[in-house]
């Protein structure tokens, strides 16, 4: 192959004697790298010890074998014009190859071809170097690479792949399509410019979470010419190298208009529910009234007064439906008939965060109403000086989670037990246990009534709670 292409210089002989061509072999014989001297003139050929290890030869074996049959067949086909190239590139030119073996697998080489001239001999100087690791690697991360751009191009989840200074670096077609952007558009604008201005304040908020490492979430919307509002949830993971820097943040948005519009419907109607609910206790209270002998009775002022309690406490789990409702609210809700009392005689305490399910509201919030009724009548608000303290907290015990809630009265008047239980005891004891599966301890005590309920937080808490 060499000498085909090559032309000796005029007067200049090839490897002059064998003694000569043995001496600038053993040379090559020290180097760990595979190396074939091949004569110019001749195409005597010399492999060294490395070379012969790696393809687990002898020299006999190799005495009359060209040096490129060793090369798969695609590779020395490569070769053709080595020899030109050469010249071109001034005395060398690199490729990778593989390297047949009786053993194992082929093993990839970069090949380096160089034209040398030893004391007027020329020689092609042929030497591997070890690539076959690096290319395994090289295309396990190819094989990768394909596997997750096919996983971008067939998810329907918008994709976005953004550089830590902000800049899209790549978006799957589905993103492309639902922006409107071309899919070799080549990207590098800014990703925050893709919302519209009155969601860019969130994005980037989101965005400067991701890039202290941390995972964000967001909801948007996109509006193109002449098409409904598309409504998105967004999640921002970033990724990081060993040393833990981000050095990407994944952006994979989901298409949640039909979950939005869902929402929507039903927003309007729990509206229409609480409207025709808030008519028919209306109508249940004016039936009272209007059957009762006298309406001034005092059983009806307390009829009256728990059913406008339920009529308050709807309107609580309306405005929380998908939160749940605040303890806070309810109690403040509930308390209200103490209005006329003074403000510092109501304490009340509590992580106003923490919100209940609508049952474990509706329970809560009645017994709370109770409670305040009976303080007003007979207890700590009936008198000049009496207090009551309100409070709830959650906390972790061996069993898991619990929910607290306390009501205490002090300094109010001496209050005997009473002869019989009647629909209050219901409401604040026995009700609770039933439905919540709560421990309730009601105690009329010389200091005043202590009410305490403790329950599992995982069966009264809302999941915004937990």
């Amino acid at each position: 192959m060499e000498s085909s292409e090559f032309t000796m210089p005029h007067g200049q002989n090839p490897l002059a004697s064998t003694g000569e061509f043995l001496t600038l072999c053993a040379m090559f014989d020290l180097l760990t790298d595979p190396v074939a001297v091949v004569s110019a003139e001749n195409g005597r050929t010399f492999f060294n010890h490395a070379w012969l290890d790696c393809a687990h030869r002898n020299n006999a074996q190799l005495a009359s074998v060209h040096w490129a049959t060793q090369l798969r067949s695609f590779d020395r086909e490569k070769l053709s014009n080595a020899p030109a190239q050469v010249r071109q590139l001034h005395g060398q030119s690199e490729r990778e190859v593989r390297l047949k073996t009786d053993r194992g697998p082929d093993r990839w080489f970069t090949l380096s071809t160089r034209l040398q001239s030893v004391d007027g001999s020329y020689f092609w100087l042929h030497v591997l170097k070890d690539i076959h690791e690096q290319k395994f690697l090289q295309r396990e991360l190819e094989r990768k690479n394909r596997l997750q751009t096919g996983v971008m191009k067939a998810s329907v989840d918008c994709i976005a792949v953004i550089r830590p200074n902000g800049a899209l670096s790549h978006m799957n077609q589905a993103g492309c399509e639902a922006l409107g952007l071309e899919h070799d558009s080549g990207f590098g604008m800014n990703w925050l410019e893709l919302f519209p201005v009155d969601m860019q304040e969130e994005a980037s908020k989101a965005f400067t979470i991701a890039r202290r490492g941390e995972s964000a979430r967001f909801l948007s919307v996109s509006r193109l010419p002449g098409a409904d509002p598309v409504y998105w949830d967004n999640i921002l993971t970033p990724l990081k190298s060993p040393d833990d820097r981000v050095t990407t943040i994944l952006c994979v948005s989901r298409n949640v208009t039909d979950q939005r519009k869902s929402e929507l419907r039903i927003q309007l109607l729990m509206r229409e529910m609480h409207h025709r609910s808030t008519n028919l206790l209306a109508i249940v209270q004016a039936l009272v009234r209007k059957t009762v002998p006298d309406p001034s009775a005092d059983y009806v002022r307390t009829l009256d007064a728990r059913i406008a309690a339920i009529a308050k406490n709807q309107n609580i789990l309306l405005q929380g439906q998908s939160s749940g409702a605040s303890v806070l609210e309810i109690v403040m809700s509930q308390t209200v008939g103490a209005g006329s009392v003074e403000p510092e005689r109501l304490l009340i305490r509590g992580d106003a965060d923490v919100r209940l399910r609508g049952e474990a509201a509706e329970v809560i919030s009645l017994a709370v109403h109770e409670l305040t009724v009976n303080a007003l009548k007979y207890g700590a608000l009936f008198n000049e000086c009496g207090t009551v303290a309100i409070g709830w907290s959650v906390s972790d015990q061996a069993g898991g989670r619990v929910f607290t809630m306390h009501w205490q009265e002090r300094d109010g008047p001496v209050v005997a037990p009473p002869a019989r239980r009647g629909f209050g005891s219901v409401v604040i004891e026995r009700h609770p246990k039933s439905v919540l599966g709560a421990a309730v301890s009601f105690r009329q005590l010389p200091s005043g009534v202590l009410w305490e309920l403790q329950v599992s937080a995982d069966r009264v808490l809302a999941a915004s709670a937990l």
